[in-house]
């Protein structure tokens, strides 16, 4: 009887993935195929058949992570504001009052500049489906409109809580409302990237952005 010797292993052993692992990973690809295709034809023409053939699954297994297209967009939402605030937070780092307002209106605009974009080019997919979201869910989709509502309140409280902070330290003036004050930082960025998302050409985002912190600070600092 002849024994047969094992032929070498080309390489190391590939390490088995667990189940979490495989859950996570196409719970990501299809939040991905999802914010791909809104970004392209919005809401109403994005399917779950087309979400679950874009990520590589069957349209059976969206239902079964999402229960349905609404709950998808609820998960997606939720993720970008997560990715948002993980950005906002580092790029905050120990500063305090109006040094973390002005580094928060900086890297929020500095997603888009073209070194940004080439270092992770499916962000502008991430914020354009978002935007298409938030738009749509004015008429289309009004039973998302709340978690836009809640999120719109928490980045304003988010500043208004650096504001509050800049001005207890005596950088920020009395007269100001840091409510309002919020108000419209949060409004300015919004809208630029509304306006970057429309055309692109239309704005220097670079040149915008610093003159955009530079208003912010003259306008707070007394």
């Amino acid at each position: 009887m002849t024994t047969r010797t094992p032929s070498p292993q080309a390489g190391p052993a590939r390490t088995r993935r667990t189940q979490r692992e495989r859950r996570e990973e196409s719970d990501r690809l299809l939040l991905m195929a999802a914010a791909g295709l809104i970004a392209r034809q919005g809401y109403g023409a994005t399917t779950l058949e087309q979400i679950g053939r874009e990520a590589g699954y069957s349209r059976g297994l969206v239902t079964q992570k999402f229960g349905s297209k609404e709950g998808l967009v609820r998960a997606l939402i939720a993720i970008l504001h997560q990715d948002l605030y993980m950005v906002l937070e580092e790029a905050i780092g120990d500063a305090r009052g109006i040094a973390a307002v002005l580094r928060v209106n900086d890297v929020y605009l500095r997603i888009f500049t073209e070194a940004a974009l080439a270092e992770a080019p499916d962000r502008e997919i991430s914020v354009k489906a978002y935007y298409v979201l938030m738009s749509e869910s004015i008429g289309v989709i009004p039973e998302v409109r709340e978690f836009f509502t809640e999120a719109n309140l928490r980045f304003r409280a988010f500043l208004d809580s650096h504001l509050r902070v800049a001005q207890a330290m005596g950088e920020m003036r009395d007269s100001l409302a840091p409510d309002i004050a919020a108000g419209l930082i949060q409004s300015a960025l919004s809208g630029l990237t509304l306006l970057w998302l429309v055309d692109r050409n239309a704005i220097d985002m670079e040149a915008t952005r610093d003159v955009l912190v530079e208003t912010i600070r003259r306008t707070l600092v007394p």
